[in-house]
């Protein structure tokens, strides 16, 4: 065992300290990256996508549409054997706000097209994906026959219930 005295520290706080080396190199390699993960960021990342949908009484950008909702319709469907029901609400897509002024301009003649064209039609052709998806075809096909010109983009069924 070493004495003490013979090291020619008489305690802990006679230790010198080590020498402290400057932060200031860490510092700026930390700097510099995070200005090039910044840089990339904001230079590489893709443009941001056009709106989808146009505020209600603002011009829609290139692309984008404005969504009008329907009151729900509720019609018996074309059935002889069984009374049934269909309960249908459908939302209508139009690319321009003079459109979406048109459809509440002509909303009763609209109400009373759809009105006819769900009741005439039959339970098969409310089962499955495909005879939906050609209703929507043909609901399309009214809408913009009663408004005399295409000015819907695509009718939505947003909730379709058969009882």
């Amino acid at each position: 065992m070493v004495a003490e005295s013979d090291t020619g520290i008489d305690s802990a706080a006679d230790i010198p300290p080590l020498p402290q080396k400057s932060k200031l190199p860490l510092i700026a390699v930390l700097l510099g990256a995070g200005g090039i993960a910044a840089g990339a960021y904001l230079g590489l990342r893709a443009p941001a996508p056009p709106p989808t949908e146009c505020a209600p009484g603002q011009p829609c950008a290139a692309g984008a549409t404005q969504v009008v909702s329907l009151d729900t319709f509720v019609v018996n469907l074309n059935e002889e054997a069984d009374l049934r029901y269909l309960k249908c609400t459908l939302a209508l897509e139009v690319r321009n706000p003079e459109a979406a002024a048109s459809l509440a301009k002509h909303e009763v003649r609209l109400r009373n097209a759809i009105m006819l064209h769900l009741s005439a039609i039959t339970l098969a052709e409310t089962r499955g994906t495909k005879p939906k998806q050609e209703l929507q075809q043909r609901l399309l096909a009214v809408i913009n026959e009663t408004l005399g010109a295409p000015l819907v983009h695509a009718a939505l069924l947003t909730e379709f219930v058969v009882q």
